[in-house]
């Protein structure tokens, strides 16, 4: 059962991997079992340049009204880092089951493959700090500039000198991964850069699980949802809100922002002054800790609250007040100290995907 209320969300883990990839040993079957106890409302398959379909092993399970399914793959390019797109169709006749091949095809390049083969599909940005080869740390991503500073073909990358580096053709960025906790962050530091640079990408967090030990949900994405039934997800509506942003990530807690009374995470908001009353509610399950919330403006701390010991399901609930530049976005994050183990790995750590600030309808892009 389900303590926290996330009436009008569904929440799902947008990077898993099974046996098909060559880095796990999970069956699928026990993949999609381990999807049912954690009690997700949706999963995507994204195996090393494999692609899976869940599908068939849920109905062997009978778990088709609890949990909805997409495939995809993770494109896992040696060189500039590791994507994810889905949904994909598999072609069983066809290498990897019918991946795409990023072999020999610049960054924007595989982006253009992967949303050629899945319309109204997402393509995601994965753990973009997690390494030498990670994509913010191959093109030498400078968070001052939101830009790349590495040449194309400097060692390592070999890409054609006229490669267009910082074409970031992705719709989503996962900066909260449980399997790479080091990075996250500079992922959130980055994340916050392109915000602040006028880019939009929705923020996501996923297990990227592939071992029995690192259970799925750990980071999850909440989606915004006409439903709150698995069995009646709205696949076209769910892909849209969530390239939108309308999201936030749990790592633990559960953290919205309402303006005027609705949710307000990928909205844009029209402030004549530049002021707005964010009604920030943060829920967790009564054995977790949460201890401090945070509001970011523009890629800069705003504004910081305490939050109080207890177990009670809602932890925090307050309006507040902050002024934002024209354009500015606005992210709230929440934190605690205590570890999560022996749940999952880290501390508790969440946020919700950013409200958009304008003076006149006129500047909304």
């Amino acid at each position: 059962t389900r303590v926290v209320d996330t009436t009008g969300f569904v929440c799902g883990d947008l990077h898993l991997h099974s046996a098909r990839s060559n880095d796990s040993s999970v069956p699928v079957e026990e993949r999609v079992r381990s999807l049912l106890a954690v009690g997700l409302d949706f999963a995507v398959s994204s195996d090393h340049d494999m692609i899976t379909d869940y599908a068939p092993t849920l109905r062997a399970l009978g778990g088709e009204a609890r949990l909805h399914t997409f495939v995809g793959e993770e494109l896992s390019a040696t060189h500039y880092g590791h994507f994810n797109g889905f949904p994909l169709a598999a072609d069983l006749d066809a290498p990897g089951r019918g991946a795409v091949d990023w072999s020999f095809r610049a960054p924007s390049e595989v982006f253009a493959a992967l949303r050629a083969r899945s319309t109204d599909g997402v393509v995601q940005l994965n753990h973009p700090r997690d390494g030498a080869t990670s994509f913010f740390n191959a093109i030498g991503f400078d968070p001052a500039t939101a830009q790349p500073t590495r040449a194309p073909d400097a060692p390592g990358l070999n890409l054609p000198a006229d490669t267009n580096l910082a074409d970031f053709g992705f719709d989503a960025v996962e900066v909260f991964n449980s399997t790479t906790q080091d990075s996250i962050d500079a992922a959130f530091r980055d994340y916050l850069a392109l915000l602040k640079a006028g880019m939009r990408f929705t923020m996501t967090g996923t297990s990227d699980s592939h071992t029995p030990g690192r259970p799925p949900g750990s980071f999850r994405t909440c989606v915004a949802s006409s439903t709150d039934d698995p069995a009646r997800i709205d696949a076209p509506a769910l892909l849209g809100a969530l390239r939108a942003g309308h999201a936030t990530v749990s790592g633990g807690p559960f953290v919205t922002v309402r303006v005027d009374g609705e949710f307000a995470m990928g909205r844009d908001l029209v402030a004549a002054d530049g002021v707005v009353d964010l009604d920030v509610r943060v829920q967790a399950p009564p054995w977790m800790d949460v201890t401090t919330l945070r509001v970011w403006v523009d890629g800069a701390p705003a504004l910081d609250r305490t939050i109080a010991p207890g177990t009670e399901i809602e932890r925090f609930r307050e309006t507040l007040r902050v002024a934002v530049p024209d354009g500015g976005a606005v992210v709230v994050e929440a934190r605690g100290a205590r570890p999560l183990a022996p749940v999952a790995s880290g501390a508790p750590r969440s946020a919700t995907n950013p409200v958009w600030v304008h003076r006149t309808e006129e500047s909304i892009r």
